[in-house]
């Protein structure tokens, strides 16, 4: 539907540039520039280091999950990084 006076299409909205939404880099998810994968990963490493300092046991199951999540960051980062 056009304006009659200006015989033009009405203008489509477009999104705000300044908005606080996730940014989408590379289809990487970051917070403040912080990936989501870097910030689990840190979160898992640092969960088991306080653990073992507070001399806590841990478990296998949370050591076997921090080297998958470990091993998950760095193969996906060489992924990124390899030249085709």
């Amino acid at each position: 539907m056009s304006d009659p006076i200006t015989n033009q299409a009405p203008a489509i909205p477009t999104p705000d540039t300044d908005s606080q939404a996730p940014v989408l880099t590379g289809g990487e998810s970051t917070i403040k520039g912080i990936s989501i994968r870097g910030l689990i990963t840190m979160l898992v490493v640092l969960t088991v280091c306080v653990l073992s300092c507070i001399q806590v046991t841990v478990t296998e199951p949370l050591y076997t999950m921090a080297t998958v999540v470990v091993g998950f960051y760095f193969g996906h980062q060489a992924g990124i990084n390899r030249k085709p």
